[in-house]
């Protein structure tokens, strides 16, 4: 299964722009032909997890079952996946037995949340991330957890105890607001604790007073997430630069991912493609042919598959396709 965020913003208008002199790909545009077409929900970073769920009967068994897992909501805190082994602490040592991600962000005041701003928007530098770090760490130290300095971006937070819980990837939440995406599990409200006393210790550091006198948007939020040890295990199914493009308004980017991933689409037996969240899974069947393409007359474009897709999933009406 290949996920591609990004790949199909729901605004009829913006994905027009998007494939406007967007050159024919028939590979592509064949390959959509021949799938069929579902509304899926569940987030990215729920995909990505169930891209490692172990499942028998091949490949294509497997994909299926994911889709069907995901697509009916059914929860993923059941599965244990294995853990990447941990490598040795540094300093002062507590046992190391689980390992997590802790981003800093900005999220700006809305009229009833805050909403993630995109991390390059924040020109955090090694300087004062490490100054924000070492605070948060001193912190959390009373919690039995330690936060390490990574890069400027991010930091690891260790922690000799069981964390339970799934958090979403900041990076599939830019923009949307943090209410709904926060931790989920048995041990949510802690990590939603944890998040909560970093955001007042933040609130007043000197840090912060001085960037907002450089203008600079001040860091307020220390997202954590990464608990099952598997943000990175799904990369090489993942391909999120339409999302990045799309974000930064950089249209030739966005039309050349197209071109760039056809061999990846093609030898699929499933993809998901949609905006911030996943929209629709497209799933590989040879030996059925939908009706909905059958007036083409000639072959289709990938923009012209593009927005039948998007229409033939949410059509409701009694003649529709929809699933």
């Amino acid at each position: 299964m290949l996920l591609l965020p990004g790949s199909l913003p729901p605004d009829r208008t913006t994905l027009n722009a998007l494939c406007e002199n967007l050159p024919s790909h028939t590979e592509i545009a064949t390959w959509l032909r021949a799938c069929e077409v579902d509304a899926v929900e569940g987030s990215w970073s729920d995909w990505e997890r169930s891209l490692l769920l172990p499942f028998q009967g091949g490949r294509r068994h497997a994909c299926r079952q994911v889709c069907r897992r995901v697509g009916d909501g059914v929860s993923l805190h059941s599965t244990e996946p294995h853990p990447r082994p941990s490598p040795p602490l540094e300093g002062e040592g507590i046992e190391r037995r689980r390992l997590a991600i802790a981003t800093p962000l900005h999220a700006a005041l809305g009229l009833t949340d805050l909403t993630l701003l995109d991390p390059s928007q924040l020109q955090l530098n090694e300087a004062d991330s490490r100054a924000l770090c070492a605070a948060c760490d001193a912190h959390m130290r009373e919690d039995g957890l330690r936060l390490e300095y990574v890069s400027a971006s991010e930091w690891r937070m260790v922690t000799a105890r069981d964390i339970k819980v799934l958090a979403e990837r900041p990076d599939w939440i830019v923009g949307e607001a943090m209410r709904p995406n926060l931790p989920r599990g048995e041990d949510a409200r802690l990590v939603e604790r944890w998040m909560n006393e970093l955001q007042m210790l933040l609130f007043n550091h000197p840090v912060n007073a001085a960037r907002a006198e450089r203008r600079l948007p001040p860091v307020n939020v220390v997202w954590l997430w990464g608990f099952d040890g598997l943000q990175s295990a799904a990369s090489d199914h993942v391909d999120a630069r339409m999302l990045h493009a799309f974000r930064a308004g950089d249209v030739a980017m966005w039309q050349r991912v197209w071109v760039e991933i056809a061999t990846r689409v093609v030898s699929s037996d499933c993809i998901v493609i949609g905006d911030a969240r996943p929209r629709l899974k497209l799933t590989f069947a040879r030996s059925k042919k939908p009706g909905l393409f059958s007036w083409f007359a000639k072959k289709p474009t990938l923009a012209d598959m593009l927005l039948l897709m998007r229409e033939s999933a949410f059509d409701t009406s009694p003649s529709g396709t929809s699933p």
